[in-house]
C-alpha cells in the first residue's frame, strides 16, 4: 500500500500551542489531500513539503520567533486565530508528533506482503458472504469469523464487538455512551465507557475501557493499566461469546436495572438509533485495522466536523455521531441516522426499510473507498 502525504494528517494532535492550530490542521490535511503526492522516503524530506505547506497557507514563515493571526481560524477563546511557529519546526510538540506519526507509518510499510495478502483476503471473505448479508445478526457472525480466522486480522476486532454488544445493552436504558479513545502520539487507545450527560447523570462518571486489543478495565473498582479481565486471552482459548459478553459486564459491574429512569432522556427516546450507527462502525471495524481506517466518535474528536456539516448540531442533547476517515476520503454519520457527509442519506430510513447493519456499513466502505 503506497502511502501519501495525506496519511500524516489523519488523526490530529490532543493538544495545541494555540487555538487557531486545529483548523490550521485540517487546512493542512486538505491541502495535501488535494496535492495527492507520496509520502517521502525520508522525514527530512517530508519536513521539506511540511515547511512549504505552511507558508502556502499561512503566507508566514515556519521560522518566524512570535505567534501570528489568521481571521479564518478565529472562533472565540484568548488565542483565537493565533498559530505558534515555534510548535510547527524542530523540537516543537506538533513537529514531533509528526514525527512519530511517520515513525509509525514507515514502520508499518516494513510489513511483510504476506500479511498484507492474508488481510486483503480476510476483509474479501467477510464483505462478499451471502450468510453474513441475509443474517438477522449480522455482527455475531462477523465476529465469529474474525475470532476464528488463523490470517492476519484488525486488532481491534474484539474491543469493537465486546463494545457494541455494551452499547446494545446499556445505551439505551442506562445512558452509558461508549467513545473511541484518540490518545496523542498513538491514535486509538480502546474504547471508554462512561455515562452521558443526561437529565440523571447531573455528573457523568467514566466507568472503565477495552483496551485496544480487547482486555476490560474497570475504573471504579481499579484504575486505568487495571486488565483483570483478560477478554482477549480468554478469545483465543475458546471461550463461549455469551461468555466473553457477559465477562466484560460483569467486571464493569454494569447492573441490569439502571438506578433511576432515564425516560425523559434523549439517549432513551432516540436510542435505537444510536445504538444502530455503532454497529455500523463495528462492522467496519471488524473488517478493516485502525492502519486503514479511523473511526471517532468522542465530542471532542468530532465537534468541528459536528458544527461544519450538521444543520442541527444546536439542539439540546445533540446525538453525537461517528466520523470516519481514511487517507483520501471521510464519512460522517450523525447519531439519529443521518449521513450527513459526504452527502445526505438518512440510514435510520433505510434500516427501518429492511436494511441490516452490514448493508448500511459496506454503504459506507463505499464512501471511503475502501
Amino acid at each position: 500500500m503506497m502511502r501519501k502525504l495525506i496519511d500524516m494528517f489523519t488523526v490530529p494532535p490532543n493538544t495545541w500551542n494555540a487555538r487557531g492550530e486545529p483548523y490550521f490542521w485540517e487546512d493542512l490535511r486538505l491541502y495535501f489531500l488535494k496535492e495527492d503526492k507520496l509520502l517521502p522516503v525520508t522525514f527530512d524530506a517530508f519536513v521539506i513539503e511540511l515547511h512549504h505547506a505552511f507558508e502556502e497557507i499561512t503566507d508566514h514563515s515556519i521560522d518566524e520567533r512570535d505567534w501570528f493571526f489568521i481571521e479564518k481560524y478565529a472562533h472565540g477563546g484568548m488565542s483565537s486565530g493565533r498559530i505558534d511557529p515555534v510548535g510547527w519546526r524542530y523540537g516543537g510538540a506538533i513537529f514531533n508528533f509528526l514525527q512519530d506519526i511517520f515513525r509509525r507509518i514507515t514502520d508499518a510499510e516494513k510489513c511483510s506482503s504476506t500479511k498484507q495478502s492474508a488481510l486483503a483476503n480476510f476483509i474479501a471473505n467477510t464483505s462478499s458472504g451471502a450468510s453474513l448479508t441475509s443474517s438477522p445478526d449480522d455482527i455475531t457472525r462477523l465476529f465469529e469469523q474474525w475470532r476464528t480466522c488463523k490470517s492476519d486480522k484488525p486488532d481491534w476486532g474484539l474491543t469493537w464487538f465486546l463494545a457494541n454488544e455494551i452499547c446494545k445493552r446499556f445505551y439505551a436504558s442506562h445512558g452509558i455512551v461508549p467513545s473511541i479513545i484518540k490518545k496523542e502520539g498513538m491514535g486509538y487507545y480502546g474504547i471508554l465507557f462512561s455515562e452521558s450527560l443526561c437529565a440523571v447523570h447531573k455528573l457523568p462518571q467514566q466507568l472503565g475501557r477495552l483496551t485496544m486489543t480487547g482486555n476490560t478495565e474497570n475504573w471504579l473498582s481499579g484504575s486505568s493499566g487495571d486488565h483483570k479481565y483478560k477478554s482477549e486471552e480468554l478469545c483465543k482459548t475458546g471461550t463461549a461469546t455469551s461468555a466473553l459478553i457477559s465477562g466484560a459486564i460483569n467486571h464493569l459491574r454494569l447492573s441490569a436495572v439502571p438506578r433511576a429512569s432515564h425516560l425523559s432522556c434523549r439517549h432513551k427516546r432516540w436510542g435505537d438509533s444510536y445504538i444502530l450507527c455503532f454497529e455500523i462502525a463495528a462492522c467496519i471495524a471488524l473488517r478493516y485495522d485502525n492502519e486503514y481506517v479511523s473511526i471517532l466518535n468522542s465530542p471532542a474528536d468530532i465537534q468541528r466536523h459536528l458544527f461544519k456539516y450538521d444543520p442541527k448540531h444546536t439542539i439540546k442533547e445533540h446525538p453525537g455521531g461517528f466520523l470516519f476517515r481514511t487517507s483520501s476520503a471521510e464519512a460522517l454519520l450523525i447519531g439519529d441516522g443521518r449521513l450527513v457527509h459526504p452527502y445526505e442519506s438518512n440510514m435510520w430510513e433505510a434500516y427501518m426499510l429492511g436494511k441490516t447493519p452490514f448493508e448500511l456499513s459496506n454503504k459506507i466502505i463505499e464512501l471511503l473507498d475502501l
